[in-house]
């Protein structure tokens, strides 16, 4: 498993460098290797090549596990099956993206911050199929950069 994840060093690209090219979770480098030292590191960061779309998509996914339309930026961040956790986003980073989901999701979805109270708050969770809109949105924006 942790193959799908790690990127493979140069001696590991020798006859193995079909393995490489079948794990695309590679990509997001959320785990790495500790030099020396036969342990890894989960990475957060900001992520900018993860497009908003997908951040929305998973919010979505977990107001609906949930079973309420609005989520407190704790819960978006640590929460189970929140974006900040499955995309290893930092606490700033999320925030920036929750600030353009409005836009991501063609006002679905927008964040407040009133009274101290940071949240995200979905005005149509809707049924599955305004989901494929936002995967769409992700995976065009990934071809118009790949």
């Amino acid at each position: 498993m942790l193959r799908c994840y790690l990127r493979p060093d140069a001696r590991q690209l020798g006859p193995a460098v079909e393995d490489a090219l079948h794990c695309p979770l590679a990509e997001l480098d959320l785990i790495q290797p500790l030099p020396g030292q036969p342990a890894f590191r989960l990475v957060a960061g900001a992520r900018p090549e993860l497009p908003d779309e997908l951040v929305a998509f998973a919010a979505l996914q977990q107001a609906r596990a949930i079973g309420r339309a609005t989520l407190a930026l704790n819960e978006l961040a640590y929460g189970e099956r929140s974006p900040g956790r499955l995309f290893r986003l930092d606490e700033d980073a999320l925030l920036g993206r929750l600030l353009r989901l409005e836009a991501a999701t063609r006002g679905r979805a927008f964040f407040s911050d009133a009274g101290g109270i940071r949240q995200l708050a979905w005005r149509d969770m809707g049924e599955a199929g305004p989901d494929r809109a936002l995967l769409d949105g992700a995976y065009a924006q990934e071809r118009r950069h790949g």
